[in-house]
């Protein structure tokens, strides 16, 4: 998984943290990249469902269903707002004082996925992208 990790979901990280606001293809990106749990019989419902969240431009709750369906499992630990910046933390190892992994994004969905996906970097070996979490200003153009 590492050298899955490094080419494309360390991209796509830092894909995330230029973007003013997430997009449908952010997301298909990484439903394609990430280890989900399809194939064990609710494959076509996850399947169907994440098409349905993106038909509906429904970005937030499709983040939250690729979190539902990561194997191994992670967990939403925390999403609050400060001065316009979305702080999201989801948690590698639910119910244990597993790793804990930040993003900070000024669109929330976004914010959510950019920890999300880092939360697949291998231990020991995060890149730039986990490590350095920087604020972003809104675009205006």
């Amino acid at each position: 998984m590492a050298d899955s990790f490094d080419t494309d979901l360390a991209g796509l990280a830092c894909r995330l943290e230029g973007v003013r606001v997430l997009r449908e293809h952010h997301l298909w990106a990484a439903a394609s990249a990430l280890p989900l749990a399809v194939g064990r019989g609710s494959s076509g419902r996850a399947s169907r469902r994440f098409a349905e969240l993106m038909a509906a431009d429904a970005l937030l709750e499709a983040v939250l269903l690729l979190i539902d369906l990561a194997e191994p499992k992670r967990s939403v630990r925390g999403m609050k707002c400060r001065h316009g910046l979305w702080i999201c933390v989801v948690d590698r190892q639910p119910g244990k004082a597993g790793d804990r992994f930040t993003a900070e994004h000024t669109d929330l969905a976004a914010a959510l996925l950019m920890a999300f996906v880092r939360s697949f970097a291998p231990a020991g070996r995060r890149p730039a992208a986990v490590q350095h979490n920087h604020q972003l200003e809104p675009r205006t153009s």
